[in-house]
């Protein structure tokens, strides 16, 4: 059974232009979906929980929102959750101010580590013991 999809939450285009491609290298292109919003993050994730959701520098107040709405509708499909950010500007406090995230990356994103956390995710979705 192949795991869902991989979701990235992102309001700034330019991120996506430079993430888009690594991914497309890794991922079958119907296997990605793009939200650039939290509403538009919580439909997809109401319709179907991802095997990943990468959220790129969001700074909005709903972020907790929407990592609480994936975390209750992932049921016996556990979804990773990892913030993305530039090594510049740091947009993510400490994990404890963030504790619905399973980790957090810094941009640029190496492709050997883009492709771990792919394979990461998935298999921990296909692998999950009910």
């Amino acid at each position: 059974m192949r795991p869902s999809y991989l979701l990235i939450v992102t309001e700034n285009h330019e991120e996506l232009i430079e993430l888009e491609p690594l991914l497309l290298q890794m991922e079958n292109p119907e296997a990605i979906a793009v939200a650039h919003s939290v509403d538009e993050a919580v439909t997809w994730i109401r319709n179907a929980p991802p095997y990943l959701m990468i959220v790129v520098e969001q700074q909005e107040p709903r972020m907790a929102q929407l990592v609480e709405e994936c975390r209750q509708e992932q049921g016996h499909n556990p979804v990773t959750i990892v913030g993305l950010s530039r090594h510049d500007n740091p947009t993510w406090g400490n994990h404890e101010a963030n504790p619905g995230f399973d980790g957090f990356l810094v941009h640029p994103i190496s492709p050997a580590v883009l492709l771990l956390l792919i394979q990461s995710a998935q298999l921990r979705q296909t692998c999950y013991i009910r």
